[in-house]
């Protein structure tokens, strides 16, 4: 059997389906679900906030509806199940390192998600403690602490077909055609001294092209649940940057240019106010001294303001005015805005896609052309490839995957999101599994988990 060939029947052989925990955008897209990513939880009232020995609470992190599962798979056929896990800057997931469970599954089997949105804990810490996750990094001051709710999105429940990573596949994997065929084939060509040098580089070989292939398949299987469109991202990223922020700069006369509404007033200026705290970014903007005054007037009146109410004529024409007054003291300006404004014009409407995203009318009030723009800042792809979040299936890992023998479900797979602005590890993931009789049994309390990044 040639590698092609070989490769193939690996799929074929493991070709498994998992539960794609889709994150539709535009958001307001999204079927009526009670599944979702963050926010607060619908916890019946009788289930106390999960907390760790020592009294700490744990973050909050996803919901399944288990009524909408698009097939059984073992998984529970009523209820909801609720994640939580520990969320701070050291995200350690070792329970023997912890001395406790630094997550919790909760199965709630009469529940039907209705239940009022439970209020966090008075002392739930900030995400990522003093390590604030990116969505919010770009916006805090030194000192200043991250909220500690994650970003809330509602989550669709679709079938995807997923395959084992090359780490995943066992000695009975690579061997398998009748013993080891291909193996002995291969070692029958050479010398005996050679035949261990030549399996392992034969190996070797087989495990790229499998890796290779894998990646494609994973991204058809993706765009195919999804519906989402492939992304192109442009050669010079930076320069892509500028692009998509002068498309939402847009034009003075244009309802739908940047700022629409008060709230990305308030994120811009929260990000400009400490994008110019660096020493480095001080010195090559000039008037910085200026520029973080007028941040902080408009700052204190976006937030007197209704987050969601658009700009008086007047206002929007004086704030983009500032932003274009915004220079370099050290080389001439050559587009409408610079460098450093359209990356904060671009973290700003990615704070307030996140923000709108937990309401359908909310999340209407965002333009069509703006949700366009930011596309592929939201559809999955990243420079770690395709990220997405499953149930059941084989799940990709940033370190050593589920081996293929391994009997264990994969009760959740939760990756890294940009959209969301979450990170776990190194843009890693969060994965809790159980074993199967467990499952059957309703035993959540069996779940193990652990978190991994890259």
């Amino acid at each position: 059997m040639d590698s092609n060939a070989k490769i193939a029947d690996l799929f074929a052989r493991h070709k498994a389906d998992a539960v794609l925990l889709h994150r539709p955008y535009p958001p307001f897209a999204a079927a009526a679900t009670k599944s979702r990513f963050g926010g607060l939880p619908a916890l019946p009232s009788a289930i106390d906030w999960p907390r760790m020995k020592d009294g700490t609470p744990l973050h909050f992190l996803a919901q399944v509806d288990c009524g909408a599962l698009p097939f059984p798979g073992g998984l529970p056929e009523g209820g909801m199940l609720f994640f939580f896990g520990r969320d701070d800057e050291e995200q350690i997931w070792d329970e023997e390192f912890a001395g406790d469970r630094p997550w919790r599954v909760i199965h709630a089997p009469d529940a039907a998600g209705d239940d009022p949105p439970r209020a966090a804990p008075a002392d739930l810490p900030p995400i990522g403690g003093t390590y604030p996750r990116p969505n919010w990094r770009p916006f805090l001051m030194k000192g200043e602490g991250a909220p500690n709710v994650h970003v809330e999105w509602p989550v669709e429940l679709r079938r995807m077909e997923t395959w084992p990573d090359a780490s995943a596949l066992t000695e009975e994997d690579w061997d398998a055609e009748g013993g080891a065929g291909w193996r002995d084939r291969l070692l029958a060509l050479v010398s005996r001294e050679k035949q261990a040098e030549k399996a392992e580089a034969e190996r070797a070989l087989l495990w790229e092209a499998y890796d290779n292939r894998l990646e494609a398949k994973r991204a058809e299987a993706f765009y195919a649940a999804t519906g989402f469109a492939r992304p192109v991202k442009p050669d010079e990223p930076y320069r892509g940057n500028m692009e998509t922020a002068l498309r939402l700069f847009g034009a003075d006369d244009d309802a739908d240019a940047f700022p629409q509404r008060w709230i990305a007033v308030g994120f811009f200026c929260r990000a400009l106010r400490a994008g110019l705290e660096a020493a480095s970014a001080r010195a090559v903007v000039a008037d910085v001294d200026a520029h973080v005054a007028a941040a902080e007037t408009w700052i204190a009146v976006a937030e007197e303001a209704n987050a969601a109410d658009p700009l008086p004529a007047s206002d929007r024409q004086a704030f983009r005015q500032w932003l274009r007054s915004i220079e370099r003291n050290d080389v001439p300006k050559r587009q409408p805005v610079e460098f450093r404004v359209a990356d904060w014009i671009i973290a700003a409407t990615e704070a307030v896609i996140r923000s709108f995203a937990h309401d359908r009318d909310l999340a209407r009030l965002i333009p069509a052309s703006v949700y366009e723009a930011m596309a592929s800042e939201f559809e999955g792809t990243t420079v770690w490839g395709i990220q997405y979040s499953q149930m059941l299936g084989h799940a990709p890992s940033s370190q050593q995957a589920r081996m293929t023998d391994d009997p264990t479900v994969c009760l959740l797979n939760l990756a890294s999101d940009a959209g969301l602005g979450w990170m776990f590890g190194d843009v890693g993931e969060a994965t809790y599994r159980i074993e199967p009789d467990a499952l059957a049994r309703g035993d959540f309390a069996a779940v193990r988990a652990s978190l991994e990044g890259h």
